[in-house]
């Protein structure tokens, strides 16, 4: 790679950002893929980026000083740090060609999905990057409980009743993360009567952040799918 800058360090801001170029080209042959990098290299590539200030035309309307992690998080983001930046560094020619929504999903429930958004947004968050995480699993949704919020209402509000999105977002400060909850399971199909209304909370978040990370529902919902 051409350089040791950060990833988000060539990222322009959400709301700053010029115009789509071209990803750029991955490692020729003969050079070192991330995901082989030593651990002492790598943590100099990933270093920490100045923050940006943001246009403030959108401001979360609710407020808290810090998500309450589960213990497996914290573990997961001390002890895996270095696999957690290779995923994100791999992530830089999205980010960087302006595709900016990563959805998670899995086969089954159980595989780790949510514990993997959550460990790569706080590690894309410590990098510098600004980043959003939406609960867009419609027949379970748990990111809510998993961080500690006990919502009134979440985007169902947005995408169903017209609310500002905005006033949907929770904000933690001392995290620098927002997401994008969902109170409680939706009917079936009612998600696909609305999706052009959830498209456009997409392109919404997209448009102000840097970075959306999307937990979905798994992709069967036999629980003893293997395959």
């Amino acid at each position: 790679y051409e350089s040791h800058t950060a990833v988000a360090g060539r990222i322009a801001p959400a709301n700053k950002r010029a115009p789509t170029q071209a990803a750029p080209p991955r490692a020729a042959a003969g050079q070192v893929p991330y995901s082989q990098l030593p651990a002492q290299e790598l943590h100099a590539i990933a270093q920490p980026v100045p923050h940006v200030e943001y246009a403030s035309e959108f401001r979360p309307g609710l407020e808290v000083e810090q998500f309450a992690w589960m213990p497996l998080i914290d573990n997961l983001c001390h002890q895996q740090q270095i696999g957690f930046d290779r995923v994100l560094l791999e992530l830089e020619a999205e980010l960087a060609a302006d595709r900016r929504i990563i959805a998670l999903t899995s086969v089954k429930r159980g595989e780790g999905r949510t514990t993997m958004l959550q460990c790569l947004a706080r590690r894309a968050a410590e990098m510098g990057l600004k980043v959003c995480i939406v609960d867009l699993d419609d027949a379970k949704p748990a990111l809510a409980e998993q961080l500690g919020l006990a919502i009134d209402s979440g985007w169902e509000q947005s995408v169903f009743a017209g609310k500002p999105l905005a006033d949907c977002c929770v904000e933690a400060n001392r995290d620098a993360l927002t997401a994008v909850l969902l109170k409680q399971p939706l009917q079936p199909g009612a998600l696909a009567q609305q999706s052009i209304a959830a498209s456009a909370m997409l392109l919404e978040l997209r448009e102000q952040f840097d970075l959306v990370l999307i937990d979905t529902a798994p992709l069967s919902a036999d629980p003893a799918a293997t395959e």
